[in-house]
């Protein structure tokens, strides 16, 4: 729901091996996107070493996760622009005849 990763997987990067994936391969854009993923991936997004450390597998932008961001953050600003609406319009039409609303 982040802003930034909506932006960030909304645009296109080249798609890269593993051999190449190093942090000076990528750019701010795309470390946020392979860091959405990596998130999501969980250990299937790891490859273990020869030292036994797991290093990241750079993942491909199959599935777009901006839909998903786009639509959680539109579902939250209509909320809550209806609860402004709700909490400030006036009860007109529980009032008195002639009464005066200032």
């Amino acid at each position: 729901m982040n802003p930034y990763v909506v932006v960030a997987d909304a645009i296109p990067y080249p798609v890269r091996g593993t051999s190449n994936f190093g942090m000076s391969a990528v750019g701010a854009i795309e470390s946020i996107s392979q860091g959405a993923r990596y998130a999501m991936a969980g250990p299937e997004g790891t490859y273990p070493c020869a030292n036994g450390e797991a290093k990241p597998r750079y993942l491909v932008q199959a599935t777009p996760l901006w839909p998903l961001g786009l639509g959680l953050q539109l579902l939250l600003a209509g909320l809550l622009m209806w609860l402004g609406w709700r909490s400030l319009r006036t009860p007109a039409h529980r009032l008195a005849r002639g009464t005066r609303i200032a």
